[in-house]
Order: C-alpha cells, then sequence, then structure tokens
C-alpha cells in the first residue's frame, strides 16, 4: 500500500492516522465486490428524507465518542453499516420513533471496509471526496 493512501481520508482521520499512528484492521478490504449494506440514521416524522453525506459521518467527525471507545480505535473514525436488516433492527432495537432504516450499495471507490464475520458489522470508512447518499436510499415500511 502507498505510504500516503491515508491522504484520501476526511482529515479527522488523516489526523489521526498520522498523529496516533492508527492502523487498519489486518483484513480490511481495499478492493472488494460492490456490498448490500443498511444503516440507520435520524429522521423526525415530518422531516425530508433526502439522504445527505453527514448521513455517513463517523463517530469522530460528528465530535462523538461512543461508550467504552477511546480515540485510538479505528473503528471510531468509520461508517457504521450491517451486512443485515435484521441483525441492524436488532442492534438498534428498533421500531423507534425517529429511526429510519437506510438501505444501499457500498463500492471500492467510495471507501475501505472491514467486515466483522460473527455479527455482519461493517466498518466503513468512507474517502473525503465520496459521497455515499447518492447509492443508498430510504426504506419505506408500508
Amino acid at each position: 500500500m502507498n505510504e500516503k493512501y491515508y491522504l484520501r481520508f476526511p482529515s479527522v482521520l488523516k489526523d489521526a492516522i498520522q498523529k496516533c499512528n492508527l492502523k487498519f484492521p489486518d483484513e480490511t478490504l481495499w478492493k472488494y465486490e460492490p456490498q448490500i449494506a443498511f444503516r440507520g440514521i435520524v429522521r423526525k416524522p415530518d422531516d425530508d428524507l433526502t439522504l445527505k453525506k453527514s448521513d455517513f459521518s463517523s463517530y469522530a467527525e460528528l465530535g462523538r465518542r461512543p461508550r467504552g471507545c477511546r480515540g485510538n480505535n479505528i473503528s471510531w473514525y468509520s461508517c457504521s453499516c450491517s451486512k443485515s436488516r435484521k441483525e441492524l433492527e436488532a442492534g438498534l432495537k428498533l421500531p423507534r420513533p425517529n429511526r429510519r432504516i437506510i438501505q444501499g450499495i457500498i463500492n471500492d471507490n467510495k471507501g475501505c471496509i472491514y467486515i466483522t464475520q460473527n455479527t455482519g458489522h461493517i466498518d466503513w470508512w468512507i474517502y473525503e471526496n465520496a459521497n455515499p447518499a447518492e447509492e443508498f436510499e430510504v426504506i419505506r415500511d408500508e
């Protein structure tokens, strides 16, 4: 891998790679077939359902820290998704007011991924200039 590979990522991840010597898991996929993925988002009932790039922000980009996680965990800098809608619904304890599920395709031209095999959880490190909202849509339950 090119030693300047990290330049593709948002500044918060670039800085962490340089300053904290963060490393991607050995099993990180840089080239892969398109993956179907699900993600939870927050929307009030009367909110616009148009997806934005910010719907794919990592905890680090949002300035939040997940419980039990320090800033030296590379997962904190990823967009969290799931390979399974059912697993995502269980993990988010859905249905809940103001929570929606989006579905779309993850491509290697938008970032690298790490898939946790036993859960189907996807850590997706999205490239700075990528807009994943183009490939996703809100699932509308009737």
